[in-house]
């Protein structure tokens, strides 16, 4: 089909819209601060382990020890360009901006070239609102594995929607090219995050469907239903590689190591019921289904600021008719992208579907960050769709007039911008101001962090053999200039504690006013011991204090 020349101008000028749109809005939350999770430090350290030709070990603790808790794909993605950027944390949580803006582009192209009728329109509608999403653009800024995931999952839905199986037939050279490249990005998506699975047990169900449909048919070339199931064969090959090269490499580190993510299913939490696993597993799909139809689902897209982690909801949060009708259109959207409705559908299906049968603490949006983009592209076509079947309904001949059907769709989605926009921007306001700050004391709930920092970079100028207590030991790692550290212990006796410091070869502890294990555990344990402690240094307000283990500083 030809492109008119006007419409080929109008979709450059859109994705320059986006592209200025995004660069305005990154920017403008862009935190040069590392973000106080934990977690994106022990991303950036595995990373500087694997560029410093380390392998694949945590340095944080005294001894270096494998890592098995996180895949190896987001850190060694970011180790290629640790080489270039060395101890360069802003260029390294830029490449996260850079992700994102790759994934808003592979969004335009897929949205464009599913939905036939103005696509492009529903396209820009699209993107943009996944520009402004404050919690897209938040973790863009942090060293965490969502953009690098999310990218990916874009990515292989795009080569699934270039990839045509009867030029495959034929042997067609960029066919071939389009099917190694989507079992590459499957093993990839495995190594970042293992949800990834969702996406692949998507894309092998969806080759095989089609490949029982061209049986059914009863088509004369055999290969026209072959080339399907191969391809869904050679993805999950790709897939169970990946699965077992991490697995072996676990079970020599480890025997008998299990992977987290599957114990996540069996492992009871607080207040759940392990009488009988069926039960368990009921209760639990009944109570995230409770939360994310009438909650996380229309929270997440229309009030973010709201779409966080809670565990109890009251009645008035809860909002049943947004949440199902949220879901509708997006339902209705995803079926009106004819060429991937299929792929889309079973790939909300296997995500949405594990999270039923997750901890209820796993349903923050967080864990469907990857899925924004498109449940926002899903969104916009929904309503899209259902205003052009009700105006189809109310014609008198059943089909829509022109000035109808060209200009229902921008203004549908110039109101939905209209609409979202301004409370994406509101709980944007909230980001913009904390990157606008360059440390932590210039804001005034968060003083005690900066304190914390201070004291882990006071401990840079101890000695380097010693090993310290902290409550997150990989943040005390890089702000001390990586002096090794232990984890506080979170309970246990004095008489435990002095023991478990001895035996950790412990010289000081760092206390904080951040955790409540500083005042719960450490300061009854010197209270307790005050001849086998010695404080080095105490901040003037109290808030912290840096303690020496005498039997073990001076070794």
């Amino acid at each position: 089909m030809k492109v008119s020349l006007n419409e080929k101008t109008l979709r450059w000028l859109m994705l320059a819209v986006i592209v200025v749109c995004f660069a305005i809005n990154y920017s403008a939350v862009f935190d040069k601060k590392m973000d106080m999770n934990g977690d994106n430090y022990v991303y950036y350290q595995l990373a500087r382990s694997l560029a410093q030709g380390h392998g694949y070990v945590s340095e944080i603790g005294p001894v270096p020890e494998p890592h098995m808790h996180f895949p190896p794909g987001y850190p060694a993605f970011m180790s290629l360009f640790y080489h270039i950027f060395p101890d360069n944390v802003v260029a390294l949580k830029m490449l996260n901006g850079f992700l994102l803006l790759i994934s808003i582009l592979l969004l335009f192209r897929i949205v464009r070239k599913t939905i036939g009728h103005q696509g492009h329109w529903i396209a820009l509608a699209a993107c943009l609102l996944t520009i402004w999403h404050p919690e897209l653009l938040r973790w863009a800024t942090i060293l965490m594995s969502e953009m690098l995931y999310t990218t990916l999952t874009l990515a292989i839905i795009a080569l699934c929607l270039e990839l045509d199986f009867e030029r495959l037939r034929q042997k067609n050279i960029r066919q071939i090219l389009l099917l190694a490249g989507l079992c590459l990005l499957t093993a990839a998506l495995y190594f970042v995050r293992t949800m990834g699975i969702s996406l692949i047990l998507a894309v092998t169900l969806t080759f095989l469907i089609l490949g029982g449909k061209a049986f059914l048919r009863r088509k004369k070339a055999v290969k026209s239903w072959a080339v399907p199931l191969m391809a869904s064969a050679l993805v999950l090959l790709s897939f169970f590689a990946a699965k077992a090269g991490w697995d072996a490499r676990n079970q020599r580190v480890k025997p008998g190591y299990t992977s987290e993510y599957l114990n996540t299913f069996t492992q009871p939490v607080a207040n759940e019921s392990t009488d009988k696993m069926t039960s368990f597993w009921l209760n639990r799909v009944k109570r995230n289904l409770m939360a994310f139809v009438p909650y996380y689902i229309p929270n997440s897209l229309i009030d973010p600021d709201n779409a966080s982690f809670k565990l109890n909801f009251p009645e008035e949060d809860r909002r049943w008719v947004p949440g199902i009708l949220v879901i509708a259109f997006m339902l209705v959207g995803l079926l009106s992208m004819k060429r991937l409705s299929l792929l889309l559908i079973l790939y909300f299906l296997a995500t949405f579907g594990s999270l039923m049968f997750y901890p209820p603490y796993y349903a923050d949006i967080r864990y469907f960050i990857p899925l924004l983009p498109l449940m926002l592209a899903a969104l916009v076509a929904g309503v899209c769709w259902t205003a052009h079947w009700i105006a189809q309904r109310l014609s008198r001949y059943r089909q829509e007039p022109a000035w109808l059907a060209k200009g229902l769709t921008p203004v549908l989605a110039l109101l939905l911008l209209a609409l979202l926009l301004p409370t994406y921007r509101s709980v944007q306001d909230y980001y913009r101001k904390f990157a606008a700050v360059k440390t932590f004391d210039q804001l005034q709930n968060h003083k005690t962090y900066q304190v914390y920092l201070d004291e882990c970079a006071k401990c840079a100028l101890l000695p380097d053999h010693w090993v310290f207590v902290a409550r997150k030991p990989e943040i005390f790692y890089f702000h001390s200039k990586y002096h090794h550290a232990v984890s506080m212990p979170k309970e246990g006796t004095p008489a435990e504690i002095v023991r478990y410091l001895e035996d950790n070869e412990v010289s000081a502890l760092v206390l904080d006013a951040v955790y409540r294990t500083s005042a719960v555990v450490i300061m009854p344990t010197i209270q307790a011991y005050p001849q086998l402690f010695t404080v080095l240094w105490r901040e003037a307000d109290g808030s912290g204090a840096v303690v020496g283990f005498i039997p073990n500083m001076n070794k």
